[in-house]
């Protein structure tokens, strides 16, 4: 049974957590005695060895879903002016890419000591970014009493990184059966994803025409702290 690009998606994503939380647990593996040892490390070549697999099953499904579904409009229908409108907001969706790597840049250095020094209690972290795509102010639906979202996307900024720091980001998720003007720059991951994935709760798939009714792209990127306390079995 085929599976849908938005159930591919969440697959993608599950493996990717799991991903995550493997790199969370190897550290844990250090001996805690000489007995330990060599159990230890056979334990720690395996979750490296999953992490490996798992890794590269990213990368094939990810590539899978890039080229899973063609645009449900015919992109040959567009004109040049509604090409350049749609280049004009990829360009600034790359640009969203570059500042949210930016963030990242500034703020997981810091969350990362943390996460990595035993006498603070941080166990881990995620960065998010909400992504939402508004109506230009000219629109015929636009209402000045609402808050005027065509779609919204929820972004892992972790994701992002870890693609790039292990190379596995791709520089085009174009597909290939759009027409060479639309393929002018490389498409990035948030342009792909805004007109071909479908999510719930405002996550919208839209089309390239509703594209050319975004007029502003609100960027909210926030951190969640996380703690891991044992519980005592006893109390003295």
């Amino acid at each position: 049974m085929m599976m849908t690009s938005v159930e591919l998606e969440h697959v993608l994503r599950s493996i990717w957590e799991a991903t995550r939380l493997l790199g969370r647990v190897e550290p844990m593996l250090a001996p805690r005695n000489d007995a330990q040892a060599n159990e230890m490390e056979v334990v720690a070549k395996q979750v490296t060895e999953t992490q490996r697999l798992l890794g590269a099953s990213i990368e094939s499904l990810e590539a899978l879903l890039a080229e899973k579904c063609a645009p449900e409009q015919d992109p040959a229908t567009l004109s040049p002016e509604e090409i350049d409108g749609l280049l004009r907001l990829n360009w600034r969706l790359t640009a969203i890419t570059e500042l949210l790597h930016c963030v990242a840049s500034d703020q997981m250095p810091r969350l990362e000591a943390k996460c990595a020094d035993p006498a603070d209690p941080l166990w881990d972290y995620e960065m998010d970014a909400r992504i939402d795509f508004c109506l230009r102010s000219d629109d015929p639906a636009f209402d000045d009493d609402e808050e005027n979202n065509l779609a919204s996307r929820r972004v892992s900024v972790k994701h992002l990184v870890d693609l790039r720091r292990r190379n596995r980001e791709r520089a085009d998720w174009a597909w290939s059966g759009l027409p060479a003007a639309l393929r002018a720059q490389p498409h990035c991951w948030l342009f792909y994803d805004l007109v071909d994935h479908e999510y719930g709760d405002g996550g919208a798939r839209i089309s390239y025409q509703d594209c050319l009714r975004v007029g502003e792209v609100f960027v909210d990127v926030a951190v969640r702290h996380q703690f891991l306390f044992a519980v005592e079995a006893s109390v003295a």
